[in-house]
């Protein structure tokens, strides 16, 4: 992610209300993923792991914001949990083990956020 990217989100951040932090949330999480396909594609795993890593870490923040004393929430923690052993399972096999079904689900997600 460039650094134009990051003050964007940056910017949105200090003007959102929780349902924009969400959508924000979401949309780096996809990107992350993004980038990690494309540094799989050119063969930098280093690049990979970072990315892997960064998506990782927004998606554990999803995971601990939930209202679990909501059954919604307790019915995306599942999905969202899901995401992330597939984010582990990537990183231990150094490869893109379904990302791009990851990002298909956040896709919704962020559409059902809006």
């Amino acid at each position: 992610m460039t650094e134009e990217q990051m003050n964007v989100y940056k910017m949105r951040i200090t003007q959102a209300g929780i349902g924009e932090m969400t959508l924000i949330m979401l949309d780096m999480e996809m990107q992350w993923i993004e980038e990690a396909l494309e540094a799989y594609d050119k063969q930098d795993m280093e690049e990979f792991i970072k990315c892997v890593d960064k998506a990782q870490s927004v998606q554990m923040e999803l995971m601990n914001v939930l209202n679990m004393k909501n059954q919604v929430a307790v019915d995306v923690y599942s999905v969202f949990a899901f995401i992330n052993k597939v984010l582990i399972r990537s990183k231990i096999k150094r490869e893109p083990v379904d990302l791009e079904r990851c990002k298909k689900l956040l896709e919704r997600y962020h559409k059902s956020f809006e």
